[in-house]
């Protein structure tokens, strides 16, 4: 079974966007449900996603929490059910604002089939481009703006679209909101894992997500425009094949990047 999620706010024009954008990707149809998950108080944004539900071509099921989750349980609740109670083999997820591009699902299902199995050198899939993709600053300077082309990363988690499978789905649990005694926010911690545990995740050079939440929320600003950019650079015309550039040496998995020292220091320093 092939899933994707969606979690919702207090947004109704961003999900509004956010859904239209997902109905309108290519191979929507190899996905068995979408799953959205909205916290309680916000009637608007549960019209929205029913009148949205009733459209799709897929089976879709709009769930209100009984109590507020917020940024990170709300997440967590719709991966759990979507692994747990449903069985999922893969998952794409997505916020309430983000907008994917017309190749996002396919990029996905590419990964689901080449990357998603429990051998796989990858934690997950990013649907948005970043600066740091190798975990030492921008490095672009030999890669060229091309659509095929991916690299790795090991300090890079999305929050706005990313996807992954049942077989990586234990590293992500284990590692969520786990040191939020030190850095907020569940992708600080997913990236703090992955240089604890070594992990490397896959992120397109082109984005195939772009960030619209500049109300309520967070936004990114040009000075970290890498997911403003987004559908400015990837139109979803690219069919394949893809290749992977810049690979991650095994030495650098598990290098301490220097952001990481004062987190470390806290986090042990912390009650347990």
């Amino acid at each position: 079974m092939n899933t994707i999620t969606l979690v919702a706010f207090k947004r109704p024009a961003y999900t509004d966007r956010a859904l239209r954008r997902l109905y309108e990707c290519r191979r929507l149809t190899d996905f068995d449900q979408l799953a959205i998950f909205i916290d309680p108080g916000y009637d608007q944004v549960v019209e929205v996603c029913r009148s949205w539900s009733v459209r799709f071509p897929i089976e879709s099921h709009v769930f209100v929490n009984e109590v507020q989750l917020g940024v990170a349980d709300n997440p967590l609740r719709a991966y759990s059910h979507v692994f747990g109670d449903l069985g999922s083999g893969f998952n794409v997820a997505i916020e309430d604002d983000a907008l994917l591009s017309p190749d996002a699902l396919e990029l996905a299902l590419w990964f689901r089939n080449e990357h998603g199995s429990k051998s796989s050198r990858y934690a997950f899939l990013n649907l948005c481009d970043h600066y740091d993709y190798r975990g030492r600053g921008r490095n672009k300077a030999n890669v060229p703006e091309d659509p095929s082309l991916f690299a790795e990363s090991v300090s890079l988690s999305s929050p706005f679209a990313w996807c992954f499978s049942r077989h990586q789905w234990p590293f992500i649990q284990g590692s969520w909101n786990k040191n939020t005694r030190s850095i907020g926010g569940w992708d600080w911690s997913i990236r703090f894992a992955m240089r604890m545990k070594g992990q490397i995740a896959l992120t397109p050079v082109l984005s195939r997500c772009q960030n619209i939440g500049e109300l309520d929320g967070t936004y990114e600003d040009g000075r970290t425009f890498w997911v403003q950019r987004g559908l400015n650079y990837s139109d979803g015309l690219y069919r394949g094949p893809y290749t992977v550039v810049n690979p991650v040496a095994p030495e650098d998995t598990r290098r301490l990047a220097p952001w990481m020292i004062p987190e470390l220091l806290r986090y042990f320093a912390s009650p347990k």
